[in-house]
């Protein structure tokens, strides 16, 4: 699980926020019992709670390299491919954790480093020379990301708790997103969460935090591709056959861990699938 949190204060208006961002972390420990850890400096804060997957021992967050310092909750799965390309440009790396590669892309291929990465996450990434903080999420969105931003502050955090705890943040209900989940089961788009002024970062979608500027903007990294159907329809036998290799892939690369790993088996197709591809690659 893991959670990230952090707060940005434009015009020192947050008195103590290390100390805020610290209680507020604590609400989370739920998602990260193993570790956490915190960033502080006159104009932001950030905190991580750890659930340890890979190097249990050197792999805690925040991850510094020079001026830029990241915290991430999900999995990478093709780190390795990414730190030997790093590495072949002369990065070094002091863990085997996939979370230490994340400054490094940056710093390497910029913003756009996130086209990269293939897995599930959710990122806060501070550029301290640029003065910036980029949000990233996921591309299905299976890693939560929440914030609320205003000219004087902005909070950002993985769960509803970081931020409705936050001394500044009014409460208030969402009376169009509770209509929305009387008639859908669920609200209808980011804009809508049970309480007001609260959004999501959308599934494929950054948020670049402007401090300087007292500032954010949204930017889509990746969009669900048209389908069409070809005139030369393939076969048969070769849609299988991809169709077996990306599950093959998928499973495989989401096993990577250095604690055991299970599944819930359901007794149904998909889970029956899954449990029988682990079964493959099982050590």
């Amino acid at each position: 699980m893991c959670s990230i949190f952090g707060i940005i204060d434009f015009k020192n208006v947050i008195e103590d926020k290390s100390s805020i961002a610290k209680r507020l972390n604590h609400l989370m420990s739920h998602r990260g019992p193993d570790d956490v850890g915190y960033y502080n400096d006159d104009k932001l804060s950030l905190a991580f709670n750890r659930l340890s997957i890979l190097d249990l021992e050197k792999g805690n967050q925040p991850i510094k390299l020079n001026d830029i310092i990241s915290i991430f909750n999900g999995e990478i799965y093709n780190y390795n491919q990414i730190k030997n390309q790093l590495i072949s440009k002369g990065y070094k790396f002091t863990t085997t954790c996939d979370s230490e590669i994340i400054p490094a892309a940056y710093k390497e291929w910029g913003e756009s480093f996130v086209n990269k990465l293939d897995g599930m996450f959710a990122i806060s990434l501070y550029d301290k020379y640029a003065n910036k903080i980029f949000l990233y999420r996921d591309r299905s969105g299976i890693k939560p990301l929440y914030f609320h931003g205003n000219n004087k502050y902005f909070v950002f955090s993985s769960e509803f708790k970081g931020i409705i705890n936050f001394p500044h943040f009014k409460k208030q209900v969402n009376q169009e997103a509770i209509f929305s989940y009387l008639c859908f089961r669920y609200p209808i788009n980011d804009k809508q969460n049970f309480f007001k002024d609260i959004q999501r970062v959308s599934p494929g979608t950054y948020i670049i935090v402007d401090i300087k500027n007292h500032s954010y903007q949204s930017k889509i990294f990746w969009q669900i591709p048209d389908f069409s159907v070809s005139n030369s329809l393939r076969k048969e036998k070769d849609l299988i056959e991809e169709l077996d290799h990306k599950l093959n892939y998928a499973v495989k690369s989401q096993m990577i861990s250095d604690v055991p790993v299970g599944v819930f088996l359901s007794g149904g197709l998909d889970s029956s699938l899954l449990t029988s591809i682990m079964s493959k690659y099982a050590t």
